[in-house]
């Protein structure tokens, strides 16, 4: 497992890359097309491929816990609440789902997106275990985990939300139990099923120190229970503001320097931000950067880095422009796994962090954000 852990990492940073460039210029060439244009619908579904494509790289990542997790204070009810249409819509005629959320449960710090996806990901499996319909009920509730409990667990003694999917269907096999989240492992006719469900459910979970717990009885069903440590934190409150479709509500003229070693990606890179109206320098190395930067007649005000780069990560590059242009803001980009960006240095909640693959919109908003805010 840990060398498949490894394995998905590069892997996926090589991918990413190479996803990045697609949508970049597939969304570049989308604004060049009205919207009844036989070519816009065609490239909105390059566009639409190459979303699918970073969600299963994210899946790959999520089986091996070493994805990028983007953690925020968020209430367990509105998770399953958020989830509901879909869920809805997954559900044959003959599934009757039953909610059950406790206005008691206390807010948790988790990527939503991630919960929601192993939410989602135990509702197929519920599912599918009832091949002749049933019943699905998706309770939450909170409870105090103590020593003993906690141990047989794997958890740390505290307060933990639950969020439990419970189903009538078919149960699982004695012989089976101990195998359910092995990735590739499946029980399903060839073909309908990757194996990959449970193990990216627990994956997830586990990398929000938290548990699933199982429990089945052969033809009586099964109940899935996610162990979720609670927060004290409130969550922030949301401020709409319109946003347009367009990513050039987010043009500057600030001066950006871009340093990624993936060639294609630096183009992309550059030839976004230079159609906002920023006046883009670009590097494909700490070196190249760092020459670029001290020879310039006036001083960048951001610099866009890739974490992993040979020879001068992005870390030690910004380290050492910051100490001569304290004022430079800093993006970092990044199409590794977790584990390799804490161990670059640069995974810290006060750090702006963009995961590849970015769509054009992303990219955008983020450096406008990151231009914007006040120094720490």
């Amino acid at each position: 497992m840990q060398a498949m852990g490894r394995l998905a990492g590069g892997v996926a940073h090589d991918f990413n890359n190479i996803l990045v460039v697609i949508l970049g210029y597939a969304e570049l060439l989308l604004s060049k097309f009205k919207e009844k244009d036989t070519t816009r619908n065609q490239l909105e579904r390059i566009v639409d491929a190459v979303n699918r494509a970073a969600a299963l790289t994210k899946q790959i990542l999520a089986f091996s816990r070493k994805q990028v997790i983007d953690l925020q204070v968020v209430s367990p009810n509105d998770i399953v609440s958020n989830t509901m249409s879909i869920v809805k819509t997954m559900l044959p005629e003959d599934v009757e789902i039953a909610l059950n959320l406790s206005p008691e449960v206390s807010n948790i710090e988790a990527d939503s997106h991630k919960i929601e996806q192993v939410l989602m990901n135990l509702v197929i499996n519920a599912r599918d275990a009832m091949p002749a319909g049933g019943r699905l009920f998706i309770k939450t509730n909170e409870m105090d985990i103590e020593e003993t409990s906690a141990r047989n667990l794997h958890l740390k003694n505290g307060r933990y939300a639950v969020i439990s999917v419970c189903d009538t269907g078919i149960g699982i096999m004695d012989d089976v139990m101990p195998h359910i989240f092995e990735p590739f492992f499946t029980t399903k006719d060839k073909g309908k099923g990757t194996g990959l469900g449970l193990s990216v459910a627990y994956g997830i979970v586990r990398q929000h120190n938290g548990t699933i717990q199982v429990e089945s009885m052969v033809g009586k069903g099964s109940e899935f229970h996610v162990y979720l440590p609670v927060t004290e934190k409130s969550k922030e409150k949301n401020i709409s503001k319109p946003m347009q479709d367009k990513y050039d509500a987010f043009s500057g003229h600030e001066r950006i320097l871009v340093a990624e070693d993936n060639e294609a990606a630096l183009i992309i890179i550059s030839d976004t931000l230079t159609s906002l109206g920023y006046y883009v320098a670009t590097a494909e190395n700490g070196y190249e950067a760092v020459r670029l930067a001290e020879g310039a007649k006036e001083p960048f005000d951001m610099l866009v880095t890739d974490v992993i780069m040979p020879r001068m990560n992005g870390k030690e590059l910004f380290e050492r422009l910051s100490a001569r242009y304290p004022s430079m803001k800093v993006l970092f980009i990044s199409g590794y796994s977790d584990e390799i960006i804490y161990k670059s240095g640069v995974k810290d909640k006060n750090i702006a962090l963009l995961e590849k693959p970015f769509d054009n919109q992303k990219l955008a908003k983020t450096v406008r954000q990151v231009l914007d805010a006040n120094p720490l």
